[in-house]
């Protein structure tokens, strides 16, 4: 018997284990199958009778089949025929089931033994029977029907008055309608009280009319019952879960074992602009920013490639299984989101993995003000050597914007313009210990003067090294009187041996310097500085970087005016 022929997986096990004997027909009439019971009484094989037209096991049903009894369900008595060719009564009832025919039959026996003989199925199903006779009033109860509600057979007279009282008080109009009303549901879930622990207990109830329903309170109901107590506490347990994920501060996202989204919550589609609809199937790392974006905010090649192979790793190995980090996600519109990501592996019994679960708490707005802390105590090292010095503080500002206008030119990434734009005005930082006479002085300084002055960049250097956020304000300080040719100061190295971040500050510093007034000279014209600048090319600068001031002289001359003394 295929499966979607029955109303559920439920109703396919009732056919085929059903006490009572059933056969599915075919609109004509033919044996599509038969259950256990119906195999048994007839003395057929489950599969023996499949195509052969039912008269050859009932009499007389041809006119019984043909009947349109517009109620569902047609019941008569007729004379069954085994395979040995014995015949007995039984009650058959035929009800339609889509194009089909369901036909079910039982002897003419005792009603009692009828039940006893259900009992060793219904154990194993732990599925309950009843049939209720609605003219009486009253039940019969298959043993399993007194185990769910927790009566003893010989304590326990099962009519309508006691059952209903079983039921739960806020339940009792329900389940009676069910037995007296026609046209209510025939399958209901609904509390019982369990008659020996008093608990609070579901169950899930279904039944069916035999005979003819017109007849008001003459039918007979034959039903099931079964304990879903378990199955209730589940679903109750899953809708808080359900209700808490739903609606968390923070996104979280379910994903198959192949990395596809089955699930997000309204926080997610909040925080990246995306519906359910939109993201349904699609791989989790459509909300991971593309290597590119990594790069521009500062990781290298290397690093990032250790990120991505370390998640993987995590995740993929039993002993771990999960992995805590900062990444860079991005919203529907493009938008950069600075995310801290929790993301744990889910796996079956046998060690499969089943799904990943990512749940991520936005520090967009943290890193923002990280980076404006960071900014402002930067400022406040980079004021130091401002105030010990004759340079102001605008110079400082200008060296930073210039710098910055250089490496973006370069086309270098977003956390490298930045850096240099913070670190730059750093430089001169070393001039800290310098003493006043050498630093102030308004003159010309002596040869061992200015041997003395060029300390500052090993002081500097000496300052600010071994700290990993400042490795690039300590290479600039060091580094920043270094020339191209290798003739500068304090270690002599020349062309791209020197810092990228020093050779941008070295021309900037000098082309400021060269445009500002000094106690030992005037300030020089936009002209006369960048002659001096070409001249240096190749030898003071390195030439690149000349070529470029000098075809975005107009841009460097624009942040100069814009930020003069």
């Amino acid at each position: 018997m295929k499966r979607n022929l029955c109303e559920s997986d439920l109703l396919y096990n009732l056919f085929l284990h059903n006490p009572l004997a059933c056969v599915l027909l075919s609109s004509a009439g033919k044996i599509l199958a038969i259950n256990i019971k119906a195999s048994e009484e007839l003395g057929y094989g489950l599969n023996e009778m499949t195509g052969t037209p039912l008269e050859t096991v009932i009499e007389n049903i041809g006119p019984v089949l043909n009947k349109d009894s517009g109620i569902g369900s047609i019941t008569e008595e007729l004379t069954i025929r085994t395979s040995d060719k014995s015949l007995y009564p039984a009650e058959c009832t035929v009800m339609q089931s889509g194009k089909d025919k369901i036909l079910i039959f039982r002897k003419k026996v005792n009603r009692v033994n009828r039940l006893y003989d259900q009992q060793k199925v219904q154990l194993s199903a732990r599925l309950g029977s009843w049939d209720y006779d609605r003219k009486a009033r009253s039940f019969d109860w298959s043993e399993e029907a007194y185990r769910i509600f927790g009566k003893e057979p010989s304590q326990f007279i099962p009519n309508h008055t006691n059952v209903i009282e079983c039921v739960h008080p806020d339940d009792r109009r329900l389940v009676e309608k069910s037995l007296t009303e026609p046209a209510s549901p025939t399958e209901l879930k609904y509390r019982i009280i369990h008659g020996i622990t008093g608990q609070e207990r579901w169950v899930y109830q279904k039944h069916w009319y035999i005979g003819n329903k017109k007849k008001a309170y003459t039918n007979m109901l034959t039903g099931i019952i079964q304990d879903v107590t378990e199955s209730e506490t589940l679903l109750k347990e899953y809708a808080k879960f359900y209700h808490a994920v739903k609606f968390a501060r923070n996104p979280f996202i379910i994903a198959d074992k192949k990395g596809r989204i089955t699930f997000v919550n309204q926080q997610c589609e909040k925080v990246y602009g995306y519906d359910l609809s939109e993201l349904q199937e699609q791989s989790i790392w459509i909300l991971n920013s593309e290597k590119e974006v990594y790069l521009d905010n500062g990781y290298s090649e290397t690093q990032y490639d250790k990120l991505f192979a370390e998640i993987k790793k995590d995740l993929l190995l039993p002993q771990i299984g999960c992995w805590e980090g900062e990444l860079i996600n991005k919203t529907r519109d493009g938008k950069i989101r600075w995310v801290r990501s929790l993301i744990h592996t889910l796996r079956d019994k046998k060690g499969k993995i089943e799904a990943f679960v990512l749940t991520s708490f936005d520090i967009t707005e943290e890193r923002k003000q990280e980076e404006h802390v960071r900014i402002e105590i930067y400022d406040a090292i980079a004021s130091v050597a401002e105030h010990r010095d004759n340079e102001t503080g605008k110079h400082m500002k200008r060296i930073g914007e210039f710098s910055y206008l250089i490496a973006k030119k370069l086309g270098k990434s977003r956390r490298f313009s930045d850096d240099i734009k913070i670190f730059a005005p750093m430089h001169d930082i070393g001039k800290v210990g310098i003493a006043d006479e050498i630093l102030r002085a308004p003159r010309l300084l002596t040869e061992e003067e200015f041997e003395i002055m060029k300390t500052h960049t090993t002081i500097g250097y000496d300052i600010l090294k071994g700290r990993s956020k400042l490795e690039m304000a300590a290479e600039i300080a060091e580094n920043h009187h270094e020339k191209y040719d290798g003739t500068g100061y304090p270690k002599g190295i020349s062309g791209k041996g020197i810092p990228l971040s020093a050779r941008i500050c070295s021309i900037v510093d000098v082309y400021d310097a060269l445009r500002s007034k000094r106690p030992y000279k005037e300030a020089f014209s936009e002209e006369k500085t960048l002659e001096i600048i070409a001249k240096g090319s190749g030898t003071h600068f390195d030439p690149v970087l000349v070529k470029l001031l000098l075809a975005n002289r107009s841009c460097f001359n624009t942040v100069f005016n814009t930020l003069k003394d």
